[in-house]
């Protein structure tokens, strides 16, 4: 617990405890009292030949283009090795800069961490930290993930973060570089209140200390019963996204790579803020950003609750669908697809043709049986003159199964669970001007066809990983 009196001496024997667990450290070294104090106790606490300290030079103000050296001298009278790295590029516009610096610095840390051979990176986040994070998430109106505040203990870019002095104010941190007389850089930007950090630090906090004296204390007391909610939160939310994974059918046009599909009909059951967790871990789950509560509550609106049969909405570099009750998250790529041109073809008995611009290949696979309808005679085929159209055709008619009734594209697409976007890049192929196949279907198993043996049935494949079809037991692709 946080707490005032907690003493340098404690401050030590906190990180020996994390530091008796591994053989080398990386230290996030910015040059501050904070860091500082930490990089001393942990060449003091370990040998500092297997402790590193690493600088990430952010480039955002001149001042800083002089802490690489301080932090080099600093780190080598310690015996530990330095290392500066320097970021590139600036945040998108719209982006915040401090989140922008973040992400970047710890990428950059764990990056170091694992070319080092790192048991873990060592931040020295204290208890002031903490209650200043949770405070600025609360004015944002963040969630309970954004109200338990930062983790003693995680994993970022597939690293361990280890924050070992969270507990401790930050008084207790200069107490220790006092005592041991250690030199370190004074950040200027710190002092800029138009930053909320910094005007929570220098002049809401104080006016709440003065206020209320315990509210640090007390807001410390509340992490453990907003973590043991947050645990309730989640576990619910796994129990809900196995339902809503176990109901969908998939969906036609995603890879094997990406997430399972969900089914809005079991979100449409959930209140709103389990069907938000839901979303949540299913975006997380896909190594995606956390949206904000209205981008998030968008989403919900869009894929859960608008009526009508399809539904978007964009989110970094993916763009997550609805058809009908069925929805995937796929790159935005997968919804480019180019109808099919029309064009006319003969075939000459090879076992495939490629349809032109991309659009895969007609296969003609020998059947020696014709029982089943689902065929047509090869001779007679050759002589024929082939028609391909494009697949968006939602009234046109084909009977999928021998003895069944003739049935529209657009119900069996439907049944078949190949999305609206989809259909006009899925080719249809007309022999004397009736539909004979149709992608994603299969092929008409009217007893008009001539089915003289040996017969074909006509299959159509694609090489673009976008187009691939999932089986259907309502078709034979």
């Amino acid at each position: 617990m946080a707490s005032s009196r907690r003493s340098p001496a404690e401050l030590v024997q906190a990180l020996q405890q994390r530091l008796s667990h591994g053989t080398r450290w990386l230290v996030a070294y910015s040059g501050g009292l904070d860091s500082t104090a930490l990089l001393h106790a942990s060449c003091a606490l370990a040998d500092p030949a297997r402790v590193l300290a690493l600088h990430v030079h952010h480039g955002l103000q001149p001042a800083a283009d002089a802490w690489p050296a301080h932090c080099d001298a600093q780190a080598s009278a310690l015996g530990a090795a330095f290392e500066c790295i320097r970021l590139q590029g600036a945040p998108a516009p719209g982006q915040s800069l401090e989140a922008w610096a973040r992400e970047h610095r710890y990428a950059a840390l764990a990056a170091a961490a694992r070319r080092h051979r790192a048991d873990a990176v060592l931040t020295a986040h204290h208890a002031d930290d903490q209650i200043e994070t949770m405070l600025m998430r609360l004015a944002r109106g963040s969630g309970i993930d954004g109200l338990c505040g930062i983790e003693p203990d995680t994993v970022l870019h597939g690293v361990r973060v280890l924050r070992p002095w969270l507990e401790f104010p930050r008084a207790v941190l200069l107490g220790y570089a006092t005592q041991h007389r250690l030199q370190w850089v004074e950040d200027p930007s710190n002092r800029d209140l138009s930053r909320t950090r910094n005007a929570l630090r220098h002049d809401l906090l104080p006016a709440l200390d003065a206020a209320d004296p315990g509210l640090r204390e007390r807001l410390w007391q509340a992490l453990p019963a907003l973590r043991q909610a947050r645990a309730d939160q989640q576990a619910q939310a796994w129990r809900d996204l196995e339902a809503a994974r176990t109901e969908a059918r998939g969906c036609i046009g995603a890879t094997a790579d990406d997430p399972p599909a969900l089914n809005r009909r079991v979100l449409r059951t959930l209140v709103p803020e389990r069907c938000n967790a839901v979303l949540r871990l299913w975006l997380r789950k896909a190594g995606l950003a956390m949206p904000s509560r209205a981008r998030l509550a968008q989403m919900r609106l869009q894929l859960v609750e608008a009526p009508g049969a399809h539904g978007r909405v964009a989110h970094q570099d993916k763009m997550l669908v609805r058809d009908r009750d069925q929805i995937c998250l796929l790159e935005a790529a997968q919804l480019a697809a180019v109808p099919v041109a029309g064009m006319s073809l003969r075939w000459s008995g090879q076992t495939s043709l490629a349809l032109p611009g991309g659009h895969g290949y007609l296969l003609f696979e020998p059947v020696e049986e014709s029982d089943n309808g689902a065929a047509v005679s090869a001779s007679w085929l050759a002589r024929q003159t082939i028609e391909i159209s494009a697949g968006g055709r939602p009234q046109a008619r084909i009977r999928p199964r021998p003895g069944g009734v003739s049935r529209t594209l657009k119900n069996l697409y439907q049944e078949a669970a190949v999305p609206a976007w989809m259909r006009p890049s899925l080719p249809l192929v007309h022999v004397g001007g009736r539909l004979l196949y149709a992608a994603g279907i299969g092929m008409d198993c009217d007893n008009a066809w001539p089915r003289e043996a040996p017969c074909v049935r006509l299959r159509w494949t694609s090489d673009a990983p976008t187009l691939k079809l999932a089986a259907s037991p309502a078709a034979a692709l």
